[in-house]
């Protein structure tokens, strides 16, 4: 056990370096972000996140999942969450961001899939595009509390051979005060298992929520992950707020 405590710490080390040591906090948005690792004798997955200030007021978020545990899940996510930063960066429009993604996935050799939720953010409308690819659907928690998911731009998972379509969502207009939240497969697992609807869970859970995206981290973490869990779970939060003298 002790041998297993370590190298679970050496692999949590190692991840943790490759997620972003702090958030860039862009005008206009309150982001935060939980990660919450899995149960000391289970190995580390390969979950993140990104926040990305684009200039001209415009930010990414992204959520990804690389499939399996291990120090090998942990450095492909490291370089996929590198490589989605700079093609973003590079002022590609995010069909084109998951496309060149998918593309480096297959070439970091190994046969190794993925998921992820890349959201872009027009703060001066405000409005958002989005592209899935086979990730669990963000939720949209209106200024008045109104829950709903976003499920169009849904293509397939990264890392397969075939080419695929890649679909985006929006641009779609939000109201300011519209919270976002983001999140992985582990946040659903323990209550799929338990033979639960996950999604009709989270709905509730969020559902009337009026805070920040701090309050609104652990709201969802305190109804729905327990002291242990199976799997890594990350949450990103995104509000849009009024920039001063706006609103």
């Amino acid at each position: 056990h002790e041998r297993a405590a370590l190298e679970h710490d050496i692999a949590l080390t190692l991840q943790r370096s490759l997620l972003p040591a702090e958030l860039p906090a862009p005008v206009g948005v309150e982001v935060a972000v939980r990660y919450l690792p899995a149960g000391p004798y289970i190995e580390v997955g390969g979950d993140w996140h990104d926040v990305v200030d684009l200039g001209s007021r415009r930010v990414g978020l992204v959520v990804g999942d690389v499939m399996g545990h291990g120090i090998r899940q942990a450095a492909v996510m490291g370089q996929m969450r590198l490589g989605l930063r700079a093609y973003l960066l590079e002022e590609h429009p995010i069909d084109e961001v998951v496309r060149r993604t998918d593309a480096l996935l297959q070439h970091l050799g190994d046969m190794h899939t993925a998921t992820l939720v890349l959201c872009v953010v027009d703060l001066t409308t405000p409005a958002l595009c989005l592209a899935n690819a086979g990730h669990p659907p963000p939720v949209l928690v209106d200024p008045a509390g109104d829950a709903a998911y976003v499920t169009g731009g849904h293509g397939r998972l990264l890392g397969l051979a075939e080419p695929a379509d890649r679909p985006v969502h929006g641009p779609a207009r939000i109201a300011t005060g519209t919270c976002l939240l983001m999140y992985t497969d582990g946040l659903l697992e323990r209550h799929e298992r338990a033979g639960d609807d996950g999604y009709a869970l989270l709905h509730r859970t969020v559902h009337g929520f009026r805070g920040t995206p701090d309050e609104l981290c652990d709201r969802v973490t305190d109804a729905m992950v327990d002291d242990a869990p199976s799997d890594d779970i990350c949450l990103l939060a995104a509000k849009v707020v009024a920039r001063p003298g706006e609103g």
